[in-house]
This record gives C-alpha cells, structure tokens and sequence, in this order.
C-alpha cells in the first residue's frame, strides 16, 4: 500500500507490471479506479529523472491529449518516489513480442497515435528523445490506440536558454547535408564553406595573427589539407635525409554533445476527477 500524504489518497497494490533500470510500474487501484504507479528509489541517480517527468507532464495537465499518457500526481512514501498514472494494457514492445509483427490496420491506428501525440508535444515544445515500443502504451477494447509514456529523459526548450537551442546556420547546415533528393545534398569539398563554419575559420586567423609572424612552430590543428601535405612532404624528406623532422603532428578529436534538463513539480487528476 502506498500512500500519498498530500491528498490523503491511498493505492493498493495488485501486482507488478514491470520492473527494469527506472524502478517498477505497478497495478494499484485508488478510490475504485485502477491505476498505474511508477515507483522509483529517492536517490541522486533516478530523482532527476523522475523530477524530469513529473515537470513534463505538469507542462500538459492543461492541455490533456488522448495520445499521451494521463498523469494523476506525483508524491514520495517511505523514501520511495511515486508516480501515478493512467493505466494501459500492455505496451506495444510486450504487443510485438508476442505476435511478432502486427496487422496493416493495427500499424495504422498505432503509428498516427505516434505521430498525434509527438505532434502534441512538438507544440508544446517538448522533446521526448526516447521514444521507442516499450515506452509506447497500448489500450482500448482492441489495444489499438496508442499513448506515449516515460518522460524521463524528455526536454522542454521553453526552459532552455537560447545559448542551448539549434543554431540556425548549423539548422540549415544539417538540412543540406540530409536533403530528401541526394543530388541537391552539400558536397563534402563545399562542407567547409558553409557559413556555420565562418566563425572558427575568422577565430584561426585571428589566433594566428596574435601568435605573432616570426614564429617557426605550430600545431597542425587549423591547417588547410595544402599545409597539411606540405608538412608531411617535408617530414618524410627529413627521415629519408636522416635527420630529425621539427613538425610535430597531431590528431584532433572533435565531439559534440547536448544535455538539456528540466525540473518541477505538481498534482493533476487523470481524465479531470479526484482519485
């Protein structure tokens, strides 16, 4: 039994529906209604997470979709964050696992829900990044209609400084380079002339200049592939010669990486009535 101490409303527990790297999802029932609650340990690895989720689902108590899971409320009971939620029938991974592929009707009715509920989301400027078939839901007589669930790893650009949302030159730089027709799509010798890249290249000289013009060494880093073979020309003339090369050559490893997160809290009815 789990209760939360806010409302004063009490879930039984009736079985377990699934357990993984989250916590577990449970079959509850709450004031004649049954109900799904997450449960997750309150520690410094599952909190963000579940704050994470809560404070999407707060972001929709406004603006409910048949297509994204329900949210009730969202409290802690025995140092245990609880989490309770519309109850489905199975989830579409549990569905395909066991008939091993679906019908054309079913992957119809499956794939708009999809589409509805991120359209839902996009308009809200949320982003789900982790949409897959476990945490896509499946319910109704025929377990056709599908909800989006498990906002754990979602984002909401709303709470996200520009400094973090999508450049627009590097927005326009990925379009040409994924063009839907591969003769219209940017050419890897014209990459490098793209505007997004102007930047850097001013920063290079800029550098270069400051590092001042009598200077006999420097990295590779920033080279053109004309220095760049130039270099290596006269590198392997000093070994043939015997002599030690002074060039010093390097790789450089470039990553790029996005981590954006959102945190919250509140209390929302599923389906608009009090447990």
């Amino acid at each position: 039994r789990y209760r939360d101490w806010s409302t004063g409303s009490t879930f039984e527990y009736l079985g377990t529906i699934a357990a993984g790297g989250f916590g577990c999802a449970l079959r509850v029932m709450a004031r004649n209604r049954f109900l799904a609650l997450k449960v997750c340990a309150n520690n410094e690895e599952k909190k963000p997470s579940y704050d994470r989720e809560v404070a999407m689902l707060s972001m929709l108590k406004n603006d409910r979709h048949p297509n994204i899971i329900a949210f009730g409320s969202a409290f802690k009971d025995r140092d245990q964050l609880c989490l309770s939620l519309e109850l489905a029938n199975m989830s579409l991974e549990v569905a395909l696992r066991a008939t091993n592929q679906l019908d054309t009707d079913s992957a119809k009715h499956i794939a708009s829900g999809i589409a509805r509920g991120i359209s839902h989301l996009h308009r809200h400027q949320i982003l789900h990044r982790d949409i897959k078939p476990e945490n896509v839901l499946l319910t109704g007589r025929s377990s056709k209609h599908a909800i989006i669930s498990d906002f754990g790893l979602s984002v909401s650009l709303k709470d996200q400084p520009m400094g973090t949302r999508t450049n627009m030159e590097a927005k326009g730089l990925v379009d040409q380079l994924m063009h839907r027709v591969i003769g219209m799509r940017l050419e890897i010798n014209k990459v490098l002339e793209h505007s997004f890249f102007q930047t850097m290249e001013s920063d290079q000289k800029s550098a270069s200049s400051s590092s001042g013009s009598n200077s006999n060494k420097r990295t590779l880093e920033g080279a053109t592939d004309h220095e760049h073979d130039a270099k290596k020309s006269r590198h392997g003339n000093d070994i043939e010669n015997g002599g030690d090369s002074e060039e010093v050559f390097e790789s450089v490893h470039i990553s790029f990486s996005e981590r954006l997160i959102g945190q919250g809290h509140s209390l929302q009815d599923i389906r608009g009535g009090p447990f």
